[in-house]
């Protein structure tokens, strides 16, 4: 039996499968520089400080649920109050306010039934989020510091959103065929338990 070459296999497999954070690398090197990167060249990255300079420990991503222990912004609340039925997530700010200072990182909570793609589009659009916020990064770190709720702190916000979104839904689909043809298996992603939390959506 070749233990080596069932070895090696199953590195393969396991190097092809999505995590949040694979994920991430993967549509960040999309966003920043148009193409999807191999499973090889993830791997290379992976516990690498990849993102940190493109925000990854400013405005971290956390796939879960809503946290008791953060606040929700008012201009932020207004994305999780427009959720409709047909929508599969949704992208909001949370921050934490400790003795260490204010730890702020943006959600995407994803709803029962959703699937690999949705998963895929919810992230893609937190990342292009993400990147709005770093354009202008000192004045929304202002922003979440001071809790400032002005009417044109939240227009701009559902400008964030909404291009974000627009974005996300313009790429998605060719991101997924390139990523498929990189070798992903793009019909599941491994994600932790508190990673797998969904929210339902109920109609009054």
């Amino acid at each position: 039996m070749d233990l080596f070459g069932i070895y090696q296999g199953l590195k393969h497999v396991h190097l092809q499968t999505l995590t949040k954070d694979r994920l991430e690398i993967i549509l960040s090197t999309w966003i920043e520089r148009g193409y999807v990167p191999s499973p090889a060249e993830v791997s290379d990255k992976e516990g690498v400080n990849f993102l940190g300079f493109k925000g990854k420990w400013s405005w971290p991503i956390r796939i879960g649920c809503l946290n008791p222990k953060d606040q929700i912004p008012k201009w932020s609340m207004k994305t999780i109050q427009c959720i409709t039925k047909e929508d599969y997530y949704f992208v909001c700010v949370e921050f934490f306010k400790g003795l260490k200072g204010t730890k702020k990182s943006i959600l995407l909570s994803i709803r029962e039934g959703a699937e690999a793609a949705h998963i895929i589009m919810g992230l893609l659009q937190a990342c292009y989020i993400r990147r709005a916020l770093l354009m202008n990064s000192s004045r929304w770190e202002i922003i979440v510091e001071e809790n400032n709720a002005s009417d044109s702190t939240m227009e701009d916000w559902s400008v964030i959103v909404e291009n974000g979104k627009r974005s996300a839904e313009r790429d998605v689909s060719n991101l997924i065929d390139q990523m498929v043809e990189m070798g992903w298996m793009v019909k599941n992603i491994l994600l932790s338990t508190q990673e797998q939390i969904r929210y339902s959506f109920v109609c009054d």
